[in-house]
Order: C-alpha cells, then sequence, then structure tokens
C-alpha cells in the first residue's frame, strides 16, 4: 500500500502499521491521513474544507476559510475529510491505478486538495484518522525568507486559478478571477499599511505587497494559472536535514525509525 511521506516527518513506533490496518478495515476509504503535530506537541492542521467558490469567497475577506487553525483539532475519532496535507497520506495502489497520481502541474501547492478530489468523484472515502500520531516539522520546505514569502503566495493563487479551471470549467474561472482579485486588493491595502506605519516590519510586508500586487494584474491575465517567467525556475538551495534540524528537540519517538 503506497506511502507518501515528507523528509520533515517522525513516526511514532507502529504509526504505519496502524494506518494500514485501518485501510484494511475500511475498504470504503481510498486515500488517509493521521493527527499531525508540530515538535511542541500542539495541533498542526491537517485537514481541509475543498476548495469551492463558497470557500473561496469566504476566503477572500477571511484568509484561509478552507484551512483554519483548528479544523479538526478535537476529532477523537475518523471522519471524511475534504483533502488532506501530503506530509503523510497512505492510499491504495488500486486507486493509483484508477485515478492516476498527484498532478505535477501544482509544485506542492493544491496538489492534494486535486487528488482528493478525483479520488473522492471516483467514489472512494477520503479519511482523516486521529488516534494515530506523527510529528511533522511544518515550514521546512517552504522557508519564510522574503523570496520564498513572493513565489509561494504567487504560486498558490495560480495554483488555485488552476484548480478552478481544471475542476470547475471555463466559466467558474471568471467569477474566481473577481474572488481572487477582492482577496488580492484587501491584502495589498492591509500591508500598504503594515508597511508605512511599522518601519520593523517592513522585511515581512515588502514582498507580501510586490506578491500581492502581481496577483491582482494576474486577475486580468488571459491565462491566469500559467506560471509568469520569473517564477519559472525552481529554486533548489534550501538545505534540510530532518533527522537532526537544530530547532526540534528528540520526541523520544525514536529519531531515524522512519520505515
Amino acid at each position: 500500500m503506497p506511502l507518501l511521506l515528507d523528509d520533515d516527518t517522525v513516526l511514532r513506533p507502529g504509526t504505519i502499521d496502524g494506518m494500514v490496518r485501518f485501510m484494511d478495515s475500511h475498504p470504503e476509504v481510498g486515500i488517509a491521513g493521521c493527527r499531525t503535530v508540530n515538535p511542541d506537541g500542539s495541533y498542526q492542521k491537517t485537514t481541509a474544507l475543498m476548495f469551492s467558490m463558497a470557500t473561496e469567497m469566504t476566503n477572500a475577506l477571511r484568509p484561509a476559510a478552507f484551512w483554519d487553525d483548528g479544523i479538526d483539532e478535537s476529532v477523537t475519532t475518523w471522519k471524511p475529510v475534504g483533502w488532506l496535507n501530503a506530509h503523510f497520506l497512505i492510499v491504495r495502489a488500486e486507486v493509483i491505478k484508477e485515478v492516476g497520481v498527484l498532478d505535477e502541474y501544482f509544485y506542492t501547492f493544491q496538489c492534494e486538495a486535486d487528488w482528493c478530489l478525483r479520488i473522492r468523484r471516483a467514489g472512494w472515502q477520503v479519511a482523516y484518522v486521529p488516534d494515530v500520531e506523527i510529528m511533522h516539522i511544518g515550514g521546512a520546505h517552504s522557508v519564510a525568507s522574503s523570496v520564498k514569502s513572493y513565489s509561494n503566495l504567487i504560486r498558490g493563487h495560480i495554483n488555485r486559478y488552476y484548480f478552478m479551471r481544471k475542476h470547475y470549467g471555463n466559466a467558474a474561472v471568471h467569477l474566481f478571477r473577481l474572488i481572487m482579485t477582492l482577496g488580492a486588493t484587501v491584502r495589498l491595502l492591509k500591508y500598504v499599511a503594515v508597511w508605512l506605519v511599522s518601519p520593523d516590519r517592513r522585511p515581512e510586508a515588502g514582498p507580501k505587497v510586490a506578491a500581492y500586487g502581481k496577483i491582482v494584474l494576474l486577475g486580468a491575465a488571459a491565462h491566469p494559472e500559467d506560471l509568469p517567467d520569473d517564477l519559472r525556475r525552481e529554486s533548489s538551495d534550501i538545505d534540510f536535514v530532518p533527522a537532526r534540524h537544530p530547532d526540534v528537540q528528540d520526541p523520544g519517538w525514536g529519531w531515524g525509525q522512519h520505515r
């Protein structure tokens, strides 16, 4: 049974066995993820609402409406969900044969939502299993530098345009342009204000002003799902060694016991 596992995760003993047992006892489930915690033991967002016009309209005025901080934090038994973060995903081989693998166009952002939606449309359930737990060193693949802040914001919006066109059609993209542009404009004005009144926050606000300005212009592009020229080259300058991250203490689960 295939497993997608980020290299910045730490597994408890028995994690994989527990998830395999769950899949064996729930043949209706095509893909599943488990509860995820941060290095300090706090809950890390694992599930999200599926992208739709409704979530996007809410998200335009309230950031991450589909990705609330506490979504499913208090869940104690397994449940079907919209989509799962890909740091730990167990999926049936027959599901992959039926719907295919992750869509490489997405470059990380929203690829899980696309895959989970395709799996659900094929008649399988997407499951969150909270009684199995891993630790995930969040942010290790999206370093919060000014360059990453700029490029990640733009990539995330481009991928949502692509997602909408792929799953809801060309007509939906026209409405989505208005929603996306509204949300980007609100955030642009916010970070312009932050840059003006808080000099100490300018390193944070500057890249976001640049990114949201570009995203506003993206809404007028003929194909807003196309990657701009300045983002076509992927950066590969992030050094990360998951076995001994300097900011993470050994949680007692056994470093290096990944299976």
